[in-house]
């Protein structure tokens, strides 16, 4: 079939979205328009329920609330839709405010709050508007900040991906482009980011990941199962470990458990399914599972190439959560995720092919118990695998290249929470992984001389294991003064190496509106399992595994924070920053400038030693207007530097040195319709920094020798062209009786900026070039909750 162009195929599925969804969306309706908020409140140390907890809904008249019940759950009925803030106290705890809660005539709201038992046993202690950015996890008092699925949706250019959102928080770097979500944390290389899902550590949970990178062009997590959760940037407690630059903690939030609901969306990314509700009547157990198919795939599928005449590109994924409460025994939850991708690659009269597929899945069981009601014991087990895969072929010279990684991951885990009392809270645990793998890697080059015109880099199957513990300690020591100190140990049988990791931080809050933190630990990180097991061939054709011993990479981090609550609705922080990190793996010649710190993806196969250095410091600002009377706006600065050594021992920036970064999100909601249940939104986003280092070409000797040679002398002096891009997106939401319609439009990169991506010799037209980031990208999404 004849192949659309681009402009054709984005017409064809907007009007395909919009004529499907928009016969239900105007039905004319005189009825009022409300809907039922309940969940339950406990203490967020123990997960005990809290009896007799005050919930009511601010500024309603009348007074809409009610107290929870002998379990902790309560709920409140006919709630106008819209937003509300919703308070919630209890006599000897911090009163807990939930601001601009939004309410749908197509789906409960459903909360599960935690409230902290305050210091000085009085009248309910208010927490403070600084509390809107507070970590979900206690002992992160310094460099954290939690996230709400809401706001994946909402943000100009989110796409419901939390990796893309992040980019707008000051100590993160997005200049990646929109066709990948690459997280770069004040400098450091994307490989350094840890993701944990319902505690435990998960693989890269993204379509079209390469090897040992930690993002990819497509998330496979789905707004419509994912909680609040918390984005770590440095010095993060010692419950994390295996990680160096920061770490995605995300939960998976649990299913109606009294009456079925559903969903349905479909957008450029994909048509999406969700399901949601009680296995049981009363059972307090509930179910909820989403599935995604690829709209690329649907159009494949009736010959309609999205992506390019070249490239045929599918992917699904799916998530899940069980929740299986009992009387005596604890409470039990099943969970998983998992994605399929494969992007084929045949350019037009050409013999070169290539299929790269990549695929990721997760399955988990967690048991939380209340030993005692001032103990909590958690444990888990998961089980990860991926399988990336990448076959090229040159049939004229008989190039054949193939790749074929498979892995597993057993992870057993438990921890136990104490709390002594208000003051003292002490959380410890172990969690051993069990690592397989089956790694082959062949390439054959008839243009290589012999050993190397047909070898196997990889040619590997065994396993390995790596043990974690921690301790941590948070001591309140008033109600103003809090400390959270601990030891997180690192242990890899693959190489038999042990890291001891101490974990310090302290947060003085000296007036009702300002407070200071301070923030340090020892960090460390596994490298990809291929370094370690990679097969070196040297010139006269003798194998080895020369890195089979490698260490971790290791850091220091220091944190400096200062907090300023301006008033109501206006935040202002400032974060500084330094990074020493160590052991780092670099090449063995005297004049080599190679580090790992270098890499975003990827490995090498080369002899490698742990003598590199690198340091990371920097400036954080951040100006927030949290969301109120329909408007919120985040600003956010960055000033920062980014150096490694390398065996030459010279000081030189790493690719990721951009130095600044900046960006301004911010938005307006109306409320509109006869009795203003309706929600129309305009958001909008501009990003600009500078953009990534590179290594130039020497035209002059690429020329002489028709390849591609690049001025190693200059190596990451220059950094390409600044990054900017502005991003917008209105979207309108309709509320109907027990049923709420959604359309939303994306603009990214409306003003159709391409930015330079980098730059590479051509030997055909003998010059340099610069290769361009995406454009301009609509994106129309429908979205229906009942």
């Amino acid at each position: 079939m004849k192949y659309f162009n681009s402009n054709h195929k984005i017409i064809i599925i907007h009007l395909l979205i919009s004529f499907w969804c928009c016969p239900t969306l105007f039905a004319q309706n005189n009825v009022s328009f409300n809907q039922t908020i309940r969940g339950t409140i406990v203490d967020e140390d123990t997960q005990a329920p809290i009896v007799g907890a005050n919930v009511f809904i601010k500024d309603s008249s009348p007074i809409l609330g009610t107290i929870s019940n002998f379990d902790g759950d309560f709920k409140i009925g006919k709630v106008p839709v819209g937003r509300h803030t919703i308070v919630v106290s209890y006599l000897g705890y911090e009163t807990k405010v939930l601001p601009n809660q939004l309410v749908g005539s197509g789906k409960e709201l459903i909360l599960n709050i935690g409230l902290v038992e305050a210091v000085t046993q009085m009248d309910a202690v208010i927490i403070s508007s600084g509390g809107k950015t507070k970590a979900t996890n206690e002992m992160a008092i310094v460099s954290t900040q939690s996230f709400s699925v809401e706001e994946t949706k909402r943000f100009a250019a989110g796409i419901s991906d939390p990796a893309r959102l992040v980019t707008a928080y000051a100590a993160v770097s997005g200049n990646g482009g929109d066709d990948q979500n690459a997280i770069i944390i004040r400098g450091n290389s994307p490989r350094g980011l840890l993701w944990r899902l319902e505690g435990m550590e998960i693989p890269n949970p993204n379509h079209f990941a390469s090897e040992g990178a930690s993002s990819g062009g497509v998330s496979i997590l789905s707004a419509n199962t994912l909680s609040k959760s918390d984005f770590y940037t440095g010095a993060f407690p010692a419950q994390l470990g295996n990680a160096l630059s920061g770490a995605f903690d995300l939960k998976l939030r649990n299913g109606n458990d009294e009456k079925r609901e559903y969903t349905f969306q479909a957008s450029l990314l994909g048509v999406e399914a969700a399901i949601e509700g009680p296995f049981k009547k009363n059972s307090n157990a509930s179910y909820l599972v989403n599935y995604r198919y690829s709209t690329l795939s649907l159009f494949n599928d009736i010959g309609i190439n999205i992506v390019s005449e070249e490239n045929e590109t599918t992917y699904q994924d799916a998530s899940f959560k069980f929740m299986l409460p009992t009387k005596k025994t604890g409470t039990f939850s099943l969970y998983g995720i998992g994605g399929l991708s494969e992007d084929k690659f045949k350019p037009e009269n050409s013999s070169y092919s290539e299929t790269q597929t990549s695929n990721m899945g997760v399955i988990g069981l967690n048991h939380v118990y209340n030993l005692t009601p001032k103990s909590l014991l958690k444990s888990s087990v998961s089980l990860s695998g991926t399988s990336v895969g990448n076959k090229a072929i040159e049939t004229a010279s008989n190039y054949q290249f193939t790749e074929d990684k498979k892995r597993s991951f057993l992870r057993i885990g438990s921890g136990l929470r104490y709390k002594f009392s208000a003051r003292h809270i002490l959380e410890s645990g172990l969690i051993y992984t069990h690592m397989g793998y089956n790694f082959v890697e062949r390439e054959m080059d008839p243009d290589n001389n012999p050993p190397l015109d047909n070898f196997e880099l990889l040619n590997e199957k065994g396993h390995a294991g790596s043990l974690q513990g921690y301790s941590s300690w948070k001591y309140r020591i008033t109600d103003k003064l809090s400390l959270v100190t601990g030891l997180h140990a690192l242990y890899f049988s693959l190489s038999k190496k042990l890291n001891i990791e101490p974990r310090f931080a302290l947060k003085w809050q000296f007036s009702p509106e300002e407070s200071i933190g301070v923030g340090f630990g020892i960090h460390s990180r596994i490298e990809s399992l291929e370094f370690y097991l990679g097969r070196y061939t040297d010139d006269t054709g003798v194998i080895s595994q020369p890195n089979r011993a490698l260490d971790f990479t290791k850091a220091w981090h220091y944190v400096l924070s200062y907090d300023n609550v301006l008033n109501d609705n206006w935040y202002f922080k400032a974060e500084t920053y330094f990074q020493q990190l160590y052991n780092v793996p670099i090449g063995t010649s005297t004049d080599d400038i190679f580090s790992t710190l270098l890499l975003e993806d990827d490995y090498v196969i080369r002899p490698l030693v742990n003598s590199g250095t690198g340091t990371n410091y920097g400036l954080e600002l951040t100006l927030q207007r949290f969301f109120n009377k329909g408007f919120y706006l985040l600003a956010t600065g960055s000033l920062y530097e980014a150096k490694y050594k390398a065996r030459d021992n010279l000081e030189r920036n790493t690719p990721f040195a951009s130095n600044f970064a900046t960006s301004l999100l911010s938005g307006k909601e109306f409320a509109i319709g006869k009795s203003k249940q309706n929600l129309l939104g305009f958001n909008f986003r501009g990003t600009w920094g500078g953009n990534r280092r590179f290594i130039p070409v020497d035209l002059t000797a690429s020329q002489n020798a028709n390849a591609e040679i690049f001025d190693l002398t200059r190596a990451y002096e220059s950094r390409l062209p600044d990054f900017w891009k502005l991003d917008f997106q209105i979207s309108y939401r309709i509320n109907k009786p027990e049923i709420t319609h959604e359309i939303r439009v994306d603009i990214l990169n409306f003003t159709n900026r391409e930015n330079i991506a980098s730059r590479s010799y051509n030997v055909f037209t003998q010059n340099i070039e610069s290769d361009r980031q995406t454009g301009i990208i609509p994106a129309i999404g429908y979205r229906i909750e009942f």
